[in-house]
C-alpha cells in the first residue's frame, strides 16, 4: 500500500512538473521589450530587413528622449495625486501653485504629443503606402485621443 502511494505521488509530481515545463517553454514573450514590439510590427506589416533596421535605429535614438518624457509624466501624476490628497485632507490647495502645475502639465503633454507625432511621421516615411495604411490603422485608437491622425 505504501509503495502504491509513493508511485502515485511520484506520477502526479512528474505530471505537474511536465505540465509546468510545457507551459513555461511556450509562454509568449511579454510585449514590454522594444525588440519584441519591433518583431511583432515587422511580422504584422511585412517589413523588409532595411525597413526594420531603420525603424529600430529610430526607436533606439529616441529612447532617451521618450524615457525622459515618461519620467516627467510619472512625476506629474504623483504631483497631481499629492494635490488631490491635500485637497481631500486639508480641504484646500494653493491655486496659484496648482495653476503653475497645470501649465507645466500642458507643456509636457504637448511635448509628448509632438514627440509621438515625430516618431510616427518618421516611421511611416520608411514604409510603402500599403504598410503605412496598415500601420496607421493599428495606431488609430491611440491617435484618436489627439484628434490628429494624418502623418503623411
Amino acid at each position: 500500500m505504501k509503495r502504491t502511494l509513493i508511485v502515485i505521488s511520484a506520477g502526479i509530481l512528474a505530471g505537474l512538473l511536465g505540465h509546468a515545463a510545457w507551459f513555461a517553454a511556450r509562454r509568449p514573450q511579454p510585449p514590454d521589450g522594444l525588440e519584441a514590439q519591433l518583431n511583432w510590427i515587422q511580422a504584422r506589416l511585412e517589413l523588409n530587413a532595411e525597413q526594420y533596421e531603420q525603424i529600430k535605429r529610430l526607436h533606439e535614438q529616441l529612447r532617451p528622449q521618450l524615457a525622459t518624457l515618461a519620467g516627467e509624466v510619472e512625476r506629474m501624476r504623483s504631483q497631481l495625486a499629492a494635490y488631490e490628497h491635500q485637497r481631500m485632507t486639508a480641504g484646500q490647495i494653493d491655486f496659484v501653485e496648482f495653476a503653475r502645475f497645470l501649465r507645466q502639465q500642458r507643456s509636457i503633454d504637448d511635448a509628448c504629443e509632438q514627440s509621438t507625432r515625430n516618431l510616427v511621421a518618421t516611421t511611416v516615411s520608411f514604409m510603402t503606402p500599403e504598410q503605412r495604411g496598415r500601420y496607421l490603422a493599428i495606431l488609430a485608437p491611440a491617435l484618436q485621443d489627439t484628434g490628429k491622425t494624418t502623418f503623411y
